[in-house]
């Protein structure tokens, strides 16, 4: 009950434009994006699904691979704490950005973790049930853009 997301996704760049032109993913390549975000597991492809679902049951990996974004839907891989990102994950998108994020309405729940290519990192969690919030990474500034999308303000 409530909406819920678990998404991990490494982007050459912004990852909106992969999105928006996201087309049916190499099966071949979705399935070694799983077993190298997710090694020692046992995978079986289980056939063609969409990132409309980004809450998959328990032990199932919904994957695109796209042009320049690889999107991964899976509990396992959006954590509590998301400065914590395990290592191989960070290998994994090592020069590309690298975008976690979590939610769970039914408890306010939210988490994030922003890798840009630089290596820089910007992570928070906020929980209701916490009435707390915590960050890691100096607030970056954003405004509107002509488009109506989200720009950073670069000092």
């Amino acid at each position: 009950m409530g909406a819920k997301t678990a998404l991990l996704a490494f982007a050459d760049g912004d990852l909106r434009p992969a999105l928006r032109a996201a087309v049916a993913s190499d099966p071949a390549e979705a399935e070694a994006a799983v077993r190298q975000a997710l090694p020692g597991y046992e995978v079986t492809p289980a056939g063609d699904s969409t990132l409309g679902v980004t809450w998959p049951p328990d032990d199932v990996t919904h994957v695109a691979a796209l042009p320049g974004a690889t999107v991964l839907c899976d509990r396992q891989l959006v954590l509590d704490r998301p400065s914590e990102l395990p290592e191989h994950l960070l290998r994994l998108g090592a020069g590309r950005r690298i975008v976690m994020h979590g939610m769970h309405s039914v408890v306010d729940g939210l988490c994030f973790h922003v890798v840009d290519p630089t290596g820089r990192e910007q992570a928070a969690r906020a929980a209701a049930y916490e009435q707390a919030m915590r960050a890691m990474g100096p607030p970056r500034r954003f405004r509107p853009g002509p488009d109506g999308t989200l720009a950073e303000v670069t000092p």
